[in-house]
């Protein structure tokens, strides 16, 4: 499906933490999503604002989990709260899977909470009559056409736990590109690290660090009027409307089991 650039809604997706699981890695996985709400190029000035304090030159990649000094990570975090875009935000909870969940494998939980994200995201879009256009950061975790097949695969069957407006979606408009190609994922870096550190402090610290995922609290995204099931612009999972574990839905467990012999017996492209 080809579009035109007016009709698209770029919405830029990063992460904080990873998906570790069992007991590995971080316990809080956390993806923010942006998209602009201001003039052509005002984002991109305030990111270049933020690049140039730091000292970063040509296409370097914004980190706000490598500004060391102290001033520096509160500068750059203010100019960001200056800036005009709107965010989502999703944490998920490695430690809440069911032990003998497909979920336990890294990949498969990543994917999950990115599905998560995308509902959202593809509201944002509809809420403004224009098509989904999702860039994730590239990381070698991540394989973008699995990603592509687990959505056709959830896009398949009818779910009310499913959230996300088709409609503005298409799967070839999901797409990755690493952060010295596409500028702007750094602001959606800079959300991320925010809610990471309020989730999972730095371990010097005892107590959680919540000032800056406070100074981004106006630019999270509040939904469609009277929409609470989306919870808004931030949500924690598990949720606490469902299960207090997740646990992925049957058929996509089969599928992450055993993807080779398992997967034509349960759905292949124009079934």
């Amino acid at each position: 499906m080809a579009s035109a650039a007016s009709d698209l809604l770029t919405v830029r997706v990063d992460e904080s933490g990873d998906a570790g699981t069992g007991g590995k890695g971080t316990r809080w996985l956390v993806l923010a999503a942006i998209a602009e709400t201001g003039k052509p190029g005002e984002l991109s000035a305030a990111v270049e604002e933020i690049r140039h304090r730091l000292g970063l030159s040509g296409t370097a990649a914004l980190h706000f989990s490598r500004i060391r000094r102290a001033s520096d990570r509160y500068g750059a975090y203010l100019a960001l709260a200056r800036a005009p875009f709107s965010a989502v935000v999703v944490a998920a909870d490695s430690h809440a899977t069911y032990p003998d969940s497909g979920l336990n494998e890294p990949a498969v939980y990543y994917r999950h909470a990115l599905k998560f994200v995308l509902e959202r995201a593809s509201q944002i879009a509809a809420a403004q009559g224009r098509m989904l256009e999702f860039v994730i950061e590239e990381a070698g975790h991540f394989s973008l056409p699995e990603f592509h097949d687990y959505l056709r695969r959830i896009r398949a069957p009818a779910s009310s736990r499913d959230r996300t407006n088709w409609d503005v979606v298409d799967i070839d408009l999901i797409r990755t590109a690493r952060k010295d190609e596409d500028l702007l994922l750094g602001v959606a870096d800079g959300v991320a690290h925010a809610f990471f550190r309020a989730l999972e402090p730095m371990p010097a610290w005892e107590s959680a660090m919540p000032i800056y995922g406070d100074m981004l609290q106006p630019h999270l995204w509040r939904g469609p009027d009277g929409d609470r099931v989306l919870e808004n612009g931030f949500t924690l999972l598990p949720t606490r409307v469902r299960d207090s574990r997740l646990l992925e839905m049957p058929y996509l467990r089969e599928w992450t089991i055993d993807q080779k012999q398992v997967a034509p017996l349960l759905w292949h492209p124009g079934a």
